[in-house]
């Protein structure tokens, strides 16, 4: 794959950062996602020194935040005439409580499926003018942990387990996917 336009979300650190890295290397335009863009900025010039790759750019959104999601895909299409890859790789544990965010959605669902759910929906137009769009959903194996479905319970409304929200926020992901 080369000379592609790929959006990594979540590659400030960890796979995402690595995955940034090796795209880079191959002479893609590397669009990287976080919340801080100090970090971001950081990592842009890390990918390229050790790239010789200047085409590796960032974007800044608080995926938690839906209203951001929106606000991040319209700079993305201000910016960009195409994508050919969207890697929605960010995704998160939470704490032993339940805890939402401002918008009132459990924090878990809300990054791990609504963010690249929504996110998705709304660069699908950029996506289609792609010849060979792709889209990636990373997910763990701890959508085997989650259990039985409760659709009474979909955002831990009654009762919350951290293993358990995980678990099923991939496995949602897995079948939006």
């Amino acid at each position: 794959m080369e000379n592609k336009t790929i959006l990594i979300t979540g590659s400030t650190d960890g796979i995402g950062k690595i995955t940034a890295t090796e795209l880079a290397k191959q002479g893609n335009t590397v669009i990287v996602h976080g919340r801080n863009k100090a970090k971001a900025e950081k990592v842009c010039e890390e990918i390229k020194a050790t790239t010789g790759n200047n085409k590796v750019d960032y974007i800044i959104a608080d995926l938690l935040s839906l209203a951001d999601i929106k606000r991040m895909s319209e700079e993305f299409k201000t910016k960009y005439d195409h994508l050919d890859v969207l890697i929605n790789n960010a995704g998160a544990f939470f704490g032993k409580v339940k805890e939402t965010t401002n918008e009132g959605f459990e924090k878990t669902i809300t990054l791990n499926l609504f963010a690249p759910f929504l996110l998705t929906q709304l660069l699908l137009p950029t996506l289609e003018k792609s010849r060979s769009a792709r889209i990636i959903n990373l997910y763990s194996a701890m959508h085997k942990n989650g259990g039985k479905p409760d659709f009474n319970n979909f955002q831990s409304e009654k009762v919350y387990a951290t293993n358990k929200a995980y678990g099923l926020s991939k496995l949602y992901l897995i079948w939006t996917t």
